[in-house]
């Protein structure tokens, strides 16, 4: 599934498509961006009875200060402690403002949209602070633009738990030590707090996985995750070169057909996610190796007789098993009801008995 283009504002920049090189520093650029694109940089602060609450930043102080009068919100990251005030249009409104941090040695506005939010808990009233993080930054390596996500929101870029994409169209997903980039498996390392990036050559041990093409007319979409953080991988049914060791399944999402209704949108197509794998993890040793996925599946289901009524068997916690142990819980695509599994009994050629399972 690709990733939408993430609408961005402020500075582009070009450098030359050569091609990436091993042991090559490339310089990171900041993007003022209007979406995180799925790299849930948000952090909430919750704030005390006087309206008041904080949490780490790359500032001077080293913490960015919160408090709410009214409709409005004060900011403080001076050591000195004295609050900048920023007007709100009502409760839930976002606004923006820039505190300045030191980014790669270099003195940086860093974008922050805040939404304040007022929620009843049963001990009063609960007051916090949204902190959206609204900057990335980018480097171009070789054909690739490789982007890095303040995660966390506090100020720093490359923290364990920042998000890395790879490529315009890649999925946002954990930063790693290792990456792979036009098809060499690297080092990757962030230099100065955000000053660039660095890729230095992978001399560890390799292994290649094919995944088995999925039947006529099915399609699949794989992520696996390196057990120790150390890889992320993207396989597609041609050989993929990974960093040995365990993995496990981060996302396995199978299609079958590709009709399209009259907007481009998919129509009745079976639409399969998993989420999980039985068995335990997936190892992938030296060398070569070979995975399969999707069809043919299999349904396994909990069956329990209703205490109310005898003739009736509650069906609960459907799921179905793929080729390679995979999970999938299914639904009908682009309907808000729930899901059904129709199975039918042939003789002959002929139809003799239909089921139908719903759940959802």
């Amino acid at each position: 599934m690709k990733t939408p283009w993430m609408l961005c504002i402020g500075l582009f920049w070009v450098l030359g498509a050569w091609a990436a090189e091993e042991g090559a520093t490339y310089p990171l650029k900041p993007v003022a961006q209007v979406e995180a694109n799925g790299a849930g940089v948000v952090h909430r602060v919750s704030l005390g009875k006087d309206g008041q609450g904080e949490m780490p930043f790359t500032t001077v102080s080293g913490k960015l200060r919160f408090k709410k009068t009214g409709d409005k919100i004060l900011v403080s990251w001076d050591k000195d402690g004295k609050f900048a005030e920023l007007s709100s249009k009502g409760e839930g409104a976002l606004i923006a403002t820039e505190v300045p941090v030191t980014l790669g040695g270099k003195p940086f506005g860093y974008p922050l949209s805040l939404h304040s939010v007022g929620a009843q808990s049963s001990g009063g009233q609960n007051d916090y602070i949204c902190v959206h993080g609204r900057a990335c930054l980018e480097a171009q390596v070789g054909q690739t633009a490789v982007r890095l996500y303040d995660t966390n929101v506090n100020g720093r870029f490359g923290d364990p738990g920042d998000m890395l994409q790879i490529g315009v169209e890649g999925s946002v997903r954990a930063a790693t030590k290792y990456l792979e980039v036009d098809g060499k498996i690297q080092e990757f390392q962030v230099v100065n707090d955000g000053e660039a990036v660095k890729l230095l050559p992978y001399t560890g041990p390799t292994a290649t996985l094919k995944v088995n093409a999925p039947k006529d007319g099915w399609s699949a979409v794989l992520q696996l995750v390196h057990a120790e953080g150390l890889f992320v991988a993207s396989p597609k049914s041609t050989d993929a070169a990974l960093v040995p060791g365990a993995y496990r399944l981060g996302q396995a999402e199978v299609q079958f057909g590709d009709k399209t209704d009259t907007r481009g949108r998919a129509e009745y197509p079976i639409h399969l996610y998993a989420s999980g794998r039985k068995g335990g993890p997936i190892q992938i040793k030296e060398g070569p190796n070979t995975l399969a996925f999707g069809p043919p599946f299999r349904l396994e289901f909990t069956a329990g007789r209703s205490l109310t009524d005898p003739a009736e068997v509650a069906i609960t916690d459907v799921v179905l098993i793929g080729a390679g142990g995979e999970k999938y819980r299914a639904y009908n695509y682009g309907t808000n009801t729930g899901s059904t599994l129709t199975c039918s009994v042939r003789s002959a050629g002929k139809e003799q008995e239909v089921a139908k399972l719903s759940y959802g």
